[in-house]
């Protein structure tokens, strides 16, 4: 590793990145390898014009291309989407599942970076083996047991509430940690470790 005159990093150094970009290249070499199957797909999959007349045949998913676009229009289709109980309900659901996400991605790293005492790099690999596999495990096992056991919209539903509420419980041990270190400034006064200096020289 070429590093400048008088500079000697090492990776357990706080300052140390090391080779940032590799992420990057091994990420988009695995999704240029996924996306080659999806090319072998034909531009329809048999039964698709059969599926797509019989819903157009259901009176509900009929387009009436008379009716107005305005927003005297809108007004009570907005009315009648927020009083729809299931779907208020669903995207509050998938609101607050978005902003754990986008919390944990973003914060969980420096979180077990700060607790457990390790450096970033370390603490990234760590949240990444755990998330990664987890996220797209749940995903795979939730599409099997919807498979398996032939559930309906009202036991998917219930299953993610049941679901939800235990991770939310589980991840109340984020508050059980370590104490945080003593920051002169920030968490420890300058003068109080003054006068102690102070003291002990004196004593």
């Amino acid at each position: 590793m070429f590093q400048p005159q008088g500079v000697e990093l090492t990776p357990e150094d706080s300052n140390f990145i090391g080779a940032w970009w590799l992420g990057y290249v091994v990420g988009g070499t695995l999704s240029v390898l996924v996306s080659l199957p999806l090319l072998a797909f034909p531009k329809e999959l048999p039964g698709t014009p059969e599926i797509r007349a019989e819903k157009q045949a259901c009176s509900d998913t009929v387009e009436d291309h008379n009716m107005p676009h305005t927003l005297k229009q809108l007004l009570p289709s907005l009315k009648s989407l927020l009083t729809n109980k299931a779907f208020v309900c669903l995207a509050l659901a998938g609101a607050a599942e978005g902003f754990a996400v986008g919390g944990f991605s973003t914060f969980l790293p420096k979180f077990v970076e700060a607790q457990f005492r390790i450096p970033a790099g370390l603490a990234s690999t760590y949240t990444g083996l755990v998330v990664v596999p987890g996220g797209c495990g749940g995903m795979l096992f939730g599409g099997y047991l919807i498979k398996r056991m032939n559930w309906t919209c009202d036991k998917i539903i219930k299953a993610c509430f049941i679901i939800a509420s235990l991770a939310t419980l589980w991840a109340a041990g984020l508050f059980l940690g370590c104490p945080n270190r003593a920051y002169v400034g920030v968490t420890d006064p300058y003068i109080n470790r003054y006068l102690k200096l102070v003291c002990q020289t004196v004593i």
